[in-house]
């Protein structure tokens, strides 16, 4: 019983991890990049529920970058990575954005590397599960 609960378990966090890690790298494999310009910060609120009733109300920063798409046409992409503050930075900052040229609204800014971390270590962990489950059933115990 705890080796099909493992098995379906880690179906589940492999399946849903590799997804996210394909969202997460699929324009950096066949996406375009080009080069935007901050145009304008766009925030976002979280509340974190404390131990002692009280909330705290976050607030988290996010880039919006201006590029322009092959075709000419204009797009915003707001960054998945977030600030505690606003950044110094002025507006026209360039940034590298990568875009898929079918959807040009489906972009994302660079870098790579911090959006992927996150689904990467739960599809190990998914990986691990599914060989913790399948691993008795081949052996005959």
């Amino acid at each position: 019983m705890t080796a099909i609960t493992l098995l379906i378990i880690g179906v589940i966090v492999t399946w849903a991890s590799a997804a996210a890690l394909w969202q997460a790298v699929k324009l950096h494999l066949i996406g375009r990049r080009v080069s935007g310009a901050l145009v304008d910060w766009r925030y976002t609120y979280h509340h974190q529920y404390l131990g002692n009733g009280r909330i705290l109300l976050l607030r988290h920063f996010h880039p919006a970058v201006r590029f322009e798409a092959s075709g000419g046409s204009p797009h915003d992409v707001v960054s998945d990575l977030a600030y505690d503050e606003v950044q110094n930075w002025p507006i026209g900052r360039p940034f590298g954005v990568r875009y898929d040229p079918a959807n040009p609204r489906e972009a994302t800014i660079d870098p790579l590397a911090p959006t992927w971390m996150f689904p990467a270590v739960f599809l190990i962990a998914g990986v691990i599960m599914l060989w913790a489950a399948v691993r008795p059933l081949l052996s005959g115990h």
